[in-house]
Parts: structure tokens; sequence; C-alpha cells
């Protein structure tokens, strides 16, 4: 339910509904298994791996050539996705660890799935003001360069082991093992700092705020 302006609920039609409505796949689709929202697209994984993709194609964040919006559901060239990444703009997957793209990234177009950053079995992706990062399965957290096809990590947290990580407007924050956490501005050049907050169990941001759920303050 919402607006529906590109079509993001997926009911073939550009008309809001004040109230939830099923959506149908396809005939013969496999059953739903996780769904994704983002600004104005919407994403939705089933069980054999099939995703289907509605909502704004603008930019070509749904990697659906030729159509601007898709109102109703659409099978789309990528499979086995651990996990889809929607902004406003673009779209990132993670697929057998690597990162793969579509849309326009800052100053990046693809029209269809582009991978990049092979080998490093990221678990997460975020997206930062002009900046790109990702989580690996082992807890390192790296700057992602698109345009170079290289990762970089972060020095000053390269020794923790992070295991959450999120990101507000032009921010990030960091979960590690211990409970602690860790900042810093979304530019190629920003320092991490520690915050004040230890023996946090979660943390989450959006806008330009961060928050953390903790049972200690230390200041």
């Amino acid at each position: 339910m919402g607006d529906n302006t590109y079509g993001q609920l997926g009911t073939g039609d550009h008309e809001a509904r004040e109230f939830a409505v099923s959506v149908q796949l396809s005939p013969g689709a496999a059953n739903a298994k996780q769904v994704y929202a983002g600004p104005n697209t919407s994403f939705v994984q089933c069980h054999n791996g099939d995703v289907w993709a509605f909502g704004n194609n603008l930019d070509n964040q749904l990697s659906v050539s030729s159509e601007t919006t898709v109102p109703r559901p659409r099978l789309i060239d990528i499979k086995y996705a651990h996990g889809i990444y929607p902004y406003d703009t673009f779209t990132l997957a993670i697929c057998h660890g690597a990162m793969y793209y579509t849309g326009k990234m800052n100053e990046y177009d693809s029209e269809n799935w582009t991978h990049l950053m092979m080998g490093k079995r990221f678990t997460n992706l975020i997206s930062a003001g002009p900046m790109l990062y990702g989580l690996s399965k082992e807890g390192v957290v790296f700057k992602l360069d698109t345009n170079k096809d290289e990762t970089i990590g972060i020095r000053e947290i390269r020794n923790k082991k992070i295991v959450q990580l999120v990101a507000g407007k032009n921010h990030v924050l960091a979960l590690d093992e211990k409970g602690a956490t860790h900042t810093w501005q979304a530019s190629p050049t920003a320092r991490v700092t520690r915050t004040g907050l230890s023996k946090a169990s979660y943390i989450a941001a959006g806008g330009n705020t961060c928050v953390a759920l903790s049972n200690s303050l230390q200041l």
C-alpha cells in the first residue's frame, strides 16, 4: 500500500493504495522468499533464486531496458542474490560474494547487471554520499571503487571484526564484535573515530541520524 506513482506496488497501474493488496508475480512463479523495497522500486526474491522487480526504471535501476516504469512484476536477469539493496537511481546486489550494480551510480552508468569486486565474499553493501562500502564475511570493511574495480580496507578498523555496517545520508556507523561503535563521514579521505558507546548490540542509521541499542554509555 502507499504511493504508486512509478508502479512500485506491482498492481499493473499507477494508482495509490490506502490498504494492502495482493500482488501476483506470474503464473507458475516460485513462492516468494524475501522482499526488498527502495525509494520507488520493489524486488521479490523467490525460493528458486528468481528475482522479480517493479517500479521506477528511469535510470535503469531495475535492469529492464527501454522502459521508464514497470508497473507489473518482471523477471530480471539476476539470480541467487544474497541481498538486494535498492537506492534512488541504482540498485546493488550480492551474488556469490561479488557485488553487482545496475542503474546510475554517481557518475557510473550500467544498463545491465555489472559485476565488480570479485572474491571478497561480501555480506552487506551500503551507499553513503559519493561512497560505496562493503562488509565481508570475515568482518572487514572495504571502500569500493567502481572505476578501478578494486577494494581498499578501512585502515583504522582493519584489525577489528565488524558485525554490522549501516549508513545515513553522508555518514557510516560500524559495530564490532565487542560492542564498540565506530563512525566516519562518507568521503575518500575520512578518518574513523570511535563513539562514546560501548556494549552496543544493534545499530541503525538514516538521513542525518545514527542510533544504537546499548547497555552502557561511556563519556
